[in-house]
């Protein structure tokens, strides 16, 4: 278990751990706000919401209105949080 592994990590190291978990024969349960560093090294990546954990790509599946609001919420979430958020991909995000 991987809990925030990148807080404190310069990005050679970051980049050392990412290559060594891609080879990684086991399974990892990875705890993370970093979502560059999640995205490379997951498989399968699950989103807590509401007290729910919820597979991230059966959100894409999903048309219900619940399922739009929770993905809504979690890109809105990932815009304010990233690194290159500004107000307007926010307002063309919210338009859509």
């Amino acid at each position: 278990m991987l809990d925030e592994p990148t807080n404190y990590l310069d990005l050679q190291a970051i980049h050392a751990l990412t290559d060594f978990l891609i080879n990684y024969p086991n399974r990892v349960l990875l705890i993370s706000h970093d979502q560059v560093f999640t995205n490379k090294v997951s498989k399968r990546i699950y989103v807590v919401k509401n007290k729910r954990l919820i597979n991230h790509k059966a959100l894409n599946i999903g048309k219900t209105e619940k399922a739009q609001k929770i993905l809504l919420e979690y890109e809105l979430d990932n815009l304010i949080n990233g690194p290159s958020s500004n107000i307007d991909q926010i307002k063309k995000s919210a338009l859509r």
